[in-house]
């Protein structure tokens, strides 16, 4: 027996959803082993977090506002845009 078109919809989002977390996950885990991100909270006020947070969920709330803009469904295509987006947020040493 097969659920419903609506149940069938909702398992739909459902899997939609989980894939699109798991896909941040991956691009929060592969920046912040990428630039050595450490464990602090300045990082949030470089991304315009507002939220008072560490910066590994200062990252991870930038990604998922960011990832929908970039999403091209290529893993290493979203993370070069995010990579770059990310990159021109931080200060440059003189």
């Amino acid at each position: 027996m097969h659920p419903s078109p609506v149940i069938q919809h909702i398992y739909d989002q459902l899997d939609l959803r989980h894939d699109r977390q798991q896909q941040i996950s991956l691009l929060v885990s592969k920046l912040i082993k990428k630039y050595n991100i450490q464990y602090g909270e300045q990082l949030r006020l470089i991304l315009g977090i507002v939220k008072h947070c560490d910066n590994y969920t200062a990252l991870e709330h930038w990604v998922n506002q960011n990832y929908d803009l970039v999403n091209t469904g290529i893993f290493e295509e979203n993370f070069q845009q995010l990579e770059n987006k990310f990159l021109k947020l931080i200060p440059q040493p003189i």
